[in-house]
């Protein structure tokens, strides 16, 4: 449920943040399939 706070946040900017909505896991499985998609590596800057 949201807040009243957020509720008002999300009628004035038209989004809202949420942390932790996804498990880190989740996070972490979906970024390296992005960038293997990309054919690019995290940790190449010339990639």
């Amino acid at each position: 449920m949201l807040s009243k706070q957020q509720l008002t946040q999300f009628e004035e900017e038209g989004y809202l943040l949420l942390s932790d909505l996804i498990p880190q896991e989740t996070v972490t499985k979906a970024e390296a399939a992005m960038w293997s998609m990309m054919g690019m590596a995290v940790d190449n800057s010339d990639s």
